[in-house]
C-alpha cells in the first residue's frame, strides 16, 4: 500500500486520469460506469470506474509539480502506465477561446520537479498514439 493514496493496487486500474482539483475528479468519476471512491486519503481523491468496458482511475493531484509527481508515481507503482492530465491553461494565442478543449501535442516545461526526473532539454510530448485515439 502507497503512503500517501492508501488503497489496494487491485482497486487502481492501468489507465488514470490524473486532474488537480477534486471538483474535476469527481465531474471525471460521475462519466465513469460503477464508479467507486477508492481513497480520500492525504488529500487525493480516487476513483476507479469503467469506460465501455475497460476499467479506469481518477486521482486528483492538487496543484503544482511536487504533488502531482506523488500521485503518479504512486498510482504507477501501483501498476498505471497511461496518465492523462486533465485541467486548465492559459494561452497567448487570439484563436484559443475560454472553454476550448485542447489536446497538447508538445509542451515548454519549466517546472523544478519535472528536471528532477528528465533533463530540461528533453522533449515534453505525449504519446502519439493516446493523443490520436
Amino acid at each position: 500500500m502507497e503512503f500517501h493514496i492508501r488503497c489496494d493496487p487491485k482497486e487502481i486500474a492501468r489507465y488514470a486520469f490524473v486532474p488537480g482539483s477534486h471538483d474535476r475528479a469527481r465531474q471525471i468519476a460521475a462519466h465513469l460506469e460503477n464508479a467507486r471512491l477508492v481513497s480520500t486519503s492525504r488529500g487525493y481523491l480516487v476513483y476507479t470506474g469503467t469506460v465501455e468496458g475497460i476499467r479506469m482511475t481518477v486521482c486528483s493531484t492538487g496543484m503544482g509539480g511536487p504533488s502531482a509527481a506523488i500521485a503518479i508515481e504512486e498510482l504507477g507503482h501501483m501498476g498505471v502506465d497511461t496518465f492523462i492530465r486533465v485541467g486548465s491553461c492559459g494561452t497567448y494565442q487570439d484563436y484559443v477561446d475560454c472553454g476550448d478543449v485542447i489536446i497538447s501535442t508538445g509542451v515548454f516545461r519549466a517546472g523544478g520537479t519535472a528536471n528532477n526526473y528528465l533533463p530540461v532539454a528533453f522533449p515534453a510530448v505525449p504519446n502519439f498514439d493516446l493523443t490520436h485515439a
